[in-house]
């Protein structure tokens, strides 16, 4: 329920329920924190690999070589933590969560995807 200026509570709207997480341990409109978490480790170890490429080519490869091994360390510190809110996303969300990966849609939609998902002819 929605609350007004007036303190009265109003219905809240389907729109206006769906932007609010379900525990708070939910990311930004209750989509999980884990998604946007693993860019973290990917883009550090991006990084990293272009400090080390470009260590070769450097007049000094030695700041290049440092940032490569800090970017290495963020990126697994990153992925710790990535996983960590997976490990508790699962354990929030049960069953759904590590066997149906990110609910996205209500439980009777993802069933009639997944039945109908050997019909569908490949072009």
């Amino acid at each position: 329920m929605a609350v007004t200026a007036r303190n009265r509570p109003v219905a809240a709207t389907p729109v206006q329920e769906a932007k609010q997480p379900v525990t708070s341990i939910a990311g930004p409109y209750g989509h999980p924190f884990h998604p946007i978490l693993v860019t973290v480790p990917i883009g550090a170890w991006v990084a990293s690999l272009v400090f080390d490429i470009a260590s070769h080519w450097a007049d000094e490869p030695e700041v290049f070589v440092k940032a490569a091994f800090w970017l290495i360390g963020i990126g697994i510190v990153g992925a710790v933590v990535a996983l960590a809110f997976l490990g508790v996303s699962g354990w929030l969300g049960g069953m759904l969560a590590y066997r149906y990966g990110v609910r996205v849609a209500d439980e009777a939609t993802q069933a009639e995807a997944f039945r109908n998902q050997g019909s569908r002819r490949s072009v």
